[in-house]
């Protein structure tokens, strides 16, 4: 019998499994450092960076991502502009800093999108 490996990647290049905002979104969760980015952007009070007059954090800056990731500068511009225009991540000008922060609801939509698209569906009762 022979077994085929399915990736995310695997799945997000064939049209037949996935809408077009499925496909970018999978494409973008499949690349590693753009995965660790909204990782580390899941809980920004862990960085230095700018904060409310309450103490609390605005974002995470590029500078503070740079230190848990291993790429260049250039690079993670790159990736960040991915995730920007896929609309995962949001920037904010605060001072001198751009800060980044997750949007938490089209990160919410892409996953009910990845399991409407992908699981089976539930399977439905009859009640007699």
């Amino acid at each position: 019998m022979k077994r085929t490996l399915v990736t995310v990647a695997t799945v997000a290049s064939d049209r037949s499994y996935a809408s077009p905002q499925l496909d970018k979104g999978l494409r973008a969760l499949a690349n590693p450092t753009r995965l660790r980015v909204l990782e580390l952007l899941r809980d920004p009070s862990k960085f230095e960076g700018p904060r409310t007059a309450d103490g609390r954090p605005l974002g995470v800056t590029a500078k503070s991502l740079l230190k848990h990731l291993r790429c260049t500068q250039p690079s993670l511009n790159e990736q960040m502009g991915i995730l920007l225009g896929l609309g995962l991540v949001e920037s904010k000008k605060v001072g001198r800093w751009v800060v980044y922060t997750r949007d938490e609801e089209r990160i919410r939509q892409l996953k009910q999108a990845i399991v409407d698209h992908l699981l089976p569906p539930a399977p439905t009762t009859v009640n007699t």
